[in-house]
């Protein structure tokens, strides 16, 4: 049995997706902590002899924010390094390529109809 099939492949997707659950759920309890929309969120400076706008944020909400983007990132990084290593005998290699065409799809739909 080649090392990433079976449990030890199982493995390193189930420690992502348990890290994926628990930062979203840590980010669900972290901004309930801040009062939303608070008035001194928002403030102006000057940089540069230039007025701009400074709007703070948590630090730990843009940890969280990152830890949850890494773990995605480093899915579909694992789930691509697995599905190349296996060859001609992958599984209905017709699917994660349909799924992959649908997101962007999606995707590419939400951002057009944002932009308006």
């Amino acid at each position: 049995m080649a090392f990433g099939t079976g449990f030890a492949g199982a493995v390193k997707y189930a420690l992502l997706i348990a890290a994926l659950l628990w930062s979203t759920a840590a980010f669900g309890y972290v901004t309930r902590l801040r009062p939303p929309n608070r008035i001194a969120d928002v403030d102006t400076t000057t940089i540069g002899d230039q007025r701009a706008t400074e709007i703070r944020y948590s630090g730990a909400q843009f940890v969280l924010i990152n830890l949850l983007v890494a773990c995605l990132f480093l899915c579909a990084v694992f789930a691509a390094w697995d599905y190349g290593n296996v060859g001609d005998g992958a599984f209905a290699p017709g699917i994660p390529m349909f799924l992959a065409a649908a997101a962007a799809v999606f995707f590419g739909f939400v951002r057009w109809s944002q932009a308006e």
